[in-house]
């Protein structure tokens, strides 16, 4: 061999040997990149797998918390709910989401879509129940303590307290809060309570209808009275006398006396007994007509039809009555029935009866008249005097001085008018 063939020969062996060499430390610098790509890679995806996990649970519910179904496949069924689905009134919720029993293994989209109806179904069940709100009775029953002991703003306070927190006054707590106003004088509030609570969709019932009609009458508040009154009887609400008598009795005091025929009606609508206040509002209804004969008829036969006694109100009408039409007689015939009833009349009374009798010329009784209203003859002194007009006496007076019964009738009444036991001395003030 040559020296030419054995360098060639030497160099194939040297370049045979050396190229493996070259090539597996490319291999080894590719798969270090690779492995390390790999491993930055791979822990990217590790630490986005427990995010990946919270969202996948998450996603059993909306936005709101509220539950949602969806189809699952599987031996069972599984539902994912959230806190606020398993505090639910009842556990309606459980029930109608439970696992079915039996062959199926796929819930499909018709089940899921009957479940998810049934939920809302029941979830709006829920949220419109009447349930109390938490501390509404303790309120409530604060505020008919406090209505109780007329505390009539805490009472009102407690009320508000409940309808800022969305509930609503009761019927008992109404009636508590109306009947404590009306004895206080503080209506306007018990028309804004009463009002409130109408439009609440709350209906009163009668006590609180009638607690708001008679406080308004001893207000004097006709309009609003007679208002509620009529507002009462479109509810349905039978009227009781007493609540007749109240509204009767203050359409006479302000002398409306349509609505005396009105509310007169009213009580022979519903067949209401009725009282003295009813017998008082005819009297009163005759006077303004000009009836005075009616209105004796009447005041004779109304009591003995419905068995009740005319009382002292009654009879002063009555002789009110007789006096302005000048009739005399039949006043004084009327002051001797008040006195077999038994009846004392008051001031304004008097003072027509002894008018009546020194106008007929009965100056001896008009005297009686003046002695049994001061308590002037007697030792026992009464305890109650009706003290009359100065001017009534004076009048009576001058017509003894007229008539010439001066010293006969006069003179002796004014001594006993200033004896320091009369009532002339006594209550001085009384005739100013």
């Amino acid at each position: 061999m040559t020296t030419a063939e054995s360098f060639c020969h030497t160099s194939q062996e040297v370049c045979g040997d050396g190229l493996p060499d070259i090539f597996d430390l490319q291999e080894t610098a590719v798969l270090t990149l690779a492995f390390i790509l790999g491993w930055f890679l791979f822990r990217l995806i590790f630490q986005l797998l427990p995010a990946l996990s919270r969202a996948a649970k998450l996603k059993g519910t909306d936005g709101m918390g509220r539950c949602e179904t969806r189809p699952l496949t599987g031996a069972e069924p599984e539902v994912t709910s959230t806190k606020a689905c398993e505090e639910t009134k009842g556990d309606v919720l459980p029930r109608l989401l439970a696992p079915r029993q039996g062959n199926a293994a796929v819930l499909d989209q018709t089940s899921a879509r009957q479940i998810h109806s049934s939920y809302e179904e029941c979830k709006v069940l829920i949220e419109s129940s009447s349930d109390p709100l938490p501390g509404q009775e303790s309120h409530l029953a604060l505020a008919r303590d406090r209505a109780r002991h007329q505390d009539i703003l805490g009472s009102a306070n407690c009320i508000e307290a409940v309808r800022r927190a969305g509930g609503r006054v009761d019927q008992r707590t109404l009636r508590f809060f109306v009947t404590a106003c009306a004895k206080g004088g503080m209506m306007d509030k018990a028309i804004a309570c009463f009002q409130s609570a109408l439009l609440e969709g709350l209906a009163p019932d009668f006590q609180s209808y009638s607690a708001l009609v008679r406080g308004l009458c001893a207000a004097g508040q006709l309009d609003q009275a007679t208002y509620f009154f009529y507002m009462m009887l479109e509810k349905g609400h039978r009227p009781d006398g007493l609540l007749a008598d109240a509204l009767l009795e203050c359409c006479v005091s302000q002398s409306h006396l349509p609505l005396v025929e009105k509310v007169i009606a009213v009580m022979e609508d519903f067949e209401l007994r009725p009282s003295n206040s009813t017998l008082a509002a005819h009297i009163r209804l005759c006077f303004a007509r000009g009836e005075l004969h009616q209105a004796l008829q009447m005041f004779k036969e109304m009591p003995k039809q419905f068995g009740f006694t005319p009382n002292a109100y009654v009879h002063g009408v009555l002789i009110s009555m007789c006096y302005s039409f000048g009739q005399c007689d039949s006043a004084l015939q009327v002051h001797q029935s008040m006195l077999s009833c038994g009846c004392r009349p008051d001031s304004r009374t008097y003072e027509c009866l002894i008018r009546c009798c020194f106008a007929v010329g009965h100056l001896s009784q008009a005297v009686a008249l003046v002695d049994e209203a001061l308590a002037l003859r007697g030792g026992a002194v009464p305890a109650r005097r009706t003290f009359i007009d100065a001017r009534a006496v004076e009048d009576l007076l001058a017509t003894l001085c007229r008539r010439g019964e001066a010293l006969r009738l006069g003179l002796p009444l004014v001594k006993r008018l200033q004896a320091p036991a009369g009532g002339w001395v006594e209550h001085e003030r009384s005739f100013a």
